[in-house]
């Protein structure tokens, strides 16, 4: 028997409005915002200004582009495998 005199009820509603409020997740946002923002000013520029690419420009790009999205993709899978209960670790999950 436990002695709390908050519902449980009360504490799921609290904690799902203040989620935005959290420091990381404000900041997070403004990142991402200001990142997609910059991009689409890069892509305007380029439009505007009609910056030539040739052709060997754009392969050079696509290849960057597809080795870092994997080693991104390497490093997330990393970071998700090492903060997982039970998985990591050569640990087995029991029931």
């Amino acid at each position: 028997m436990t002695n709390s005199k908050v519902a449980p009820s009360e504490n799921v509603i609290r904690e799902s409005t203040v989620w935005w409020r959290e420091k990381n997740v404000r900041e997070d946002l403004a990142k991402n915002s200001f990142i997609i923002i910059l991009n689409i000013a890069a892509i305007l520029y380029m439009k505007i200004n009609k910056i030539p690419l040739n052709e060997l420009d754009c392969q050079i790009a696509y290849f960057f582009g597809r080795i870092s999205h994997k080693v991104g993709l390497v490093i997330f899978i990393h970071i998700l495998y090492s903060i997982l209960p039970g998985i990591g670790h050569g640990r087995v999950l029991s029931h």
